[in-house]
């Protein structure tokens, strides 16, 4: 089947693993909806990815699939590429090793039809493993729920991420200007999703009880979230951290947001600490110090100076993570909160 003027355009970035990326192009193939195109975009796999992928695009002429052709390596680099091969009215980002029900191009084509003010719209997702052969579901509350009482600035600053993009379908007029940050590394999800939001696009949740996207939950030593600390990954955090305060600060509620902000910048401190990158972590606070108030920053050297000087004695690091948690993470005032946890480690608590 040719299709000349698909109605939607599913992007999907890959590099080393083409088998689990089978799965999900059968999973598009046995879609209701058929007017589609799926672009996928090679990011230099050194498997047999790309074979497989190029004997379905044999046989299916809705897949496209492109090597990535330019610097910087990345997914996100692969996205925009991908992006700029697609013709639908609407756009799906998805990643290679997950799985979709068989209506998920319908029901969500059906539901931007019928919402034409909406730029984008989120549906849900649960995450899944294979035990025996047999997908087994996570239990609890799916991916992709209004939890957020629709603030969804506020969700992605306090790491309550209501969304993540392959939970979404977007209106290609909407997005047809804004690309993704090739500087990224990690937090991709966080890149896209806050800048989309700061634009004001108009967002909905769709009211649809079932899922339609399954993502796999497994260690990968190719998934770029696997570690968010080595020294490229540390580099993009400061750069896109910088950034996001750069954008907030032109907003009328810069105060409240920093603050919120807070949860995730100490959720990537901890993450440098725990895994010894001091020197990065130098670096992580004096960009800070160009935003939050002294008090704020010397706390952050305070812990750094204590740790540094711990050598990873294992009781001291839990007693630092159960500090973060218990009087950071349930705290409302979360500028109080960072002075008490330096406080715990200067052992005034």
């Amino acid at each position: 089947m040719i299709m000349n003027n698909p109605i939607l355009s599913v992007i999907i970035p890959c590099y080393n693993n083409g088998k689990l990326l089978a799965e999900m192009l059968d999973c598009c193939i046995r879609q209701s909806f058929q007017e589609w195109e799926v672009i996928v975009v090679d990011d230099g796999s050194t498997d047999d990815t790309p074979s497989i992928v190029e004997e379905y695009a044999a046989k299916d002429q809705r897949i496209q699939f492109y090597h990535r052709d330019r610097e910087p390596k990345g997914s996100l680099t692969s996205r925009n590429i991908g992006f700029s091969h697609s013709k639908g009215k609407y756009i799906i980002h998805f990643d290679a090793d997950d799985l979709i029900s068989d209506t998920c191009f319908e029901k969500r084509v059906a539901f931007m039809d019928v919402h034409p003010e909406c730029d984008y719209a989120t549906f849900k997702g649960r995450g899944f493993s294979m035990k025996d052969g047999q997908m087994v579901f996570h239990k609890g509350t799916p991916y992709g729920v209004n939890k957020v009482d629709g603030d969804l600035l506020m969700g992605f600053l306090t790491t309550h991420y209501p969304f993540s993009i392959w939970n979404n379908i977007y209106r290609r007029e909407a997005i047809a200007d804004y690309e993704w940050d090739e500087r990224v590394k990690v937090y991709s999800d966080f890149s896209y999703a806050v800048p989309v939001i700061l634009k004001g696009m108009n967002h909905q949740f769709a009211d649809i009880a079932e899922e339609d996207y399954y993502y796999r939950q497994f260690y990968s030593k190719n998934n770029m979230c696997a570690s968010a600390v080595n020294e490229d990954k540390c580099a993009s955090t400061v750069y896109l951290v910088s950034k996001t305060l750069k954008s907030l600060k032109e907003r009328d509620d810069y105060e409240k947001r920093k603050n919120e902000f807070l949860e995730f910048i100490v959720l990537h401190y901890k993450r440098l600490i725990l895994g010894g990158n001091y020197s990065d972590a130098r670096k992580y606070i004096n960009m800070l110090s160009e935003f939050y108030p002294e008090g704020i920053v010397e706390s952050f050297d305070t812990i750094l100076d204590r740790f540094s000087k711990a050598k990873h004695n294992k009781s001291y690091e839990l007693r630092v993570y159960w500090a973060f948690y218990d009087h950071f993470h349930y705290s409302f005032d979360k500028t109080m909160a960072i002075h008490t946890l330096g406080k715990i480690v200067l052992g005034r608590i």
